[in-house]
């Protein structure tokens, strides 16, 4: 990865990382119990294995694709966005809100999100 690439990736994660932290401080009042990580690019595509299409489980309308994986021993649900790309503000409301919803028995509880892209 060249000087330029790595630089850029950095100031997507600042921009995304904050605009995310923003809005999850503001969702829950300062405080929330679940704990969000930050995976890597190579995470998820080895996670997804390269985002293979035989792991392909859903293609919403907006743009992003699901896919089922396997992480850490455990079977995860990675969402990808591809083409149509939304705000990074419609994603971080997007993911603030699944944030406070993973608490709930009905719904899946999210680990992490990736903020290099």
């Amino acid at each position: 990865m060249g000087k330029k690439e790595r630089k850029e990736r950095e100031e997507y994660m600042l921009r995304n990382g904050g605009l995310l932290l923003e809005k999850r401080i503001s969702y829950f009042n300062g405080k929330y119990s679940n704990p969000m990580r930050s995976f890597l690019v190579k995470e998820l595509q080895k996670a997804t294995d390269n985002y293979n299409h035989e792991n392909r489980i859903f293609e919403g309308p907006f743009g992003f694709e699901c896919y089922k994986g396997c992480l850490e021993g455990s079977v995860v649900f990675v969402k990808k966005y591809s083409g149509y790309f939304p705000s990074c503000e419609m994603v971080a409301n997007e993911i603030s809100v699944a944030a406070q919803l993973s608490g709930h028995k009905n719904s899946m509880k999210l680990l992490g999100c990736c903020l290099e892209t």
